[in-house]
């Protein structure tokens, strides 16, 4: 780099330019600041037997699931992170969350998907109705789903964030659904769920780190939030069943937009090539771009799947202006 050159002295410096007379009309307005965007797309195909009582979680196709979203996003304009399995562990997730909930602002979208193993742990607060909370399967231990749903509830007001969920959580179809459908090559069918024996080991093994996660959620929400119901239309849909998600629900301040693959009954599939929901999801968007309202998307994904996979949207938040437009617009 040249060196910089001493100001001249007083005497033979220039006086700057008189200014322009103004002109007559308006200046351009500026225009205004562009949207920012950020992507978090999680895909485990094995999870760590150190924690999960031997139980490696074999699936196929959830890493396929991430970086085909990590396109989508890219081609939207949004900054993509993936973690890939042994990658996706408690403190990348969360520490990428809470990253972006510091980066983004009114208007910004954050979009965040997952395409794994569901699982449950006991309810020893009392919080649920069916007396299991549903988690996320991550490499080194699970994450309790209202953890995540405290996380998102912090990003400012005005934020837009987009969830996608591929995979299950309800140990009630376990008995009817093996971990493997078929073995015919790349078609075969896997369930993304924990078997249920297998989370009931995990949980008796780190019962006292569980217990413990679920405490301090309970301080942590009614700490930060009142007792209120949520807004009418705010639409929980199968996440009713919890008080503390309904209190959450009502002082939540961004926009949260959400797809589940599949009801609380049935099991999230998938084949070596990726989830049946989100490669159902990829296919709607790809053929005509996003449907103007997220109920038509819901729709016409559904449309593709089979009768034992029923997708579903719920929100958070100030939702229902955003529910009206396409799910990338501003």
């Amino acid at each position: 780099m040249p060196a910089s050159k001493s100001n001249p002295p007083a005497a033979t410096r220039q006086r700057p330019a008189a200014p322009k007379p103004e002109s007559s009309a308006a200046a351009p307005a500026a225009p205004p600041p562009a949207t920012q965007g950020l992507a978090l797309l999680i895909g485990l195909n094995a999870v760590n037997p150190r924690h999960y009582g031997g139980f490696d979680g074999p699936l196929r196709g959830a890493e396929h699931d991430a970086t085909d979203l990590a396109q989508l996003a890219q081609r939207h304009g949004l900054v993509a992170t993936v973690l890939l399995t042994a990658q996706a562990t408690r403190a990348k997730v969360l520490g990428a969350v809470r990253k972006a909930s510091r980066s983004l602002g009114p208007g910004d979208l954050f979009m965040m998907s997952f395409a794994g193993l569901g699982g449950q742990v006991p309810d020893v607060t009392g919080d649920e109705a069916s007396r299991q909370d549903k988690t996320w399967c991550l490499f080194d231990a699970q994450l309790i789903v209202k953890e995540l749903l405290l996380e998102l509830s912090r990003f400012a007001p005005g934020v837009r964030l987009f969830l996608i969920e591929d995979t299950c959580h309800s140990g009630t179809v376990t008995r009817a659904v093996p971990m493997v459908v078929s073995d015919a090559g790349a078609d075969a069918l896997r369930p993304r769920l924990l078997p249920m024996a297998v989370a009931l080991r995990t949980y008796r093994e780190h019962q006292a780190y569980y217990d413990r996660a679920q405490a301090d959620l309970v301080r942590t929400i009614k700490l930060q939030v009142t007792a209120d119901e949520p807004p009418a239309a705010t639409r929980l849909e199968q996440l009713t069943e919890s008080a503390l998600t309904r209190q959450l629900a009502s002082h939540f301040a961004p926009a949260l937009v959400a797809l589940t693959a599949v009801q609380d009954n049935q099991t999230a599939q998938e084949t070596a090539t990726g989830g049946v929901f989100t490669q159902a999801l990829l296919t709607t968007l790809q053929r005509s771009g996003p449907p103007a309202g997220l109920d038509r998307l819901t729709a016409l994904v559904r449309a593709l799947l089979p009768a034992t996979q029923s997708p579903f949207a719920w929100t958070m938040g100030p939702a229902a202006r955003w529910l009206k437009k396409p799910l990338f617009e501003a």
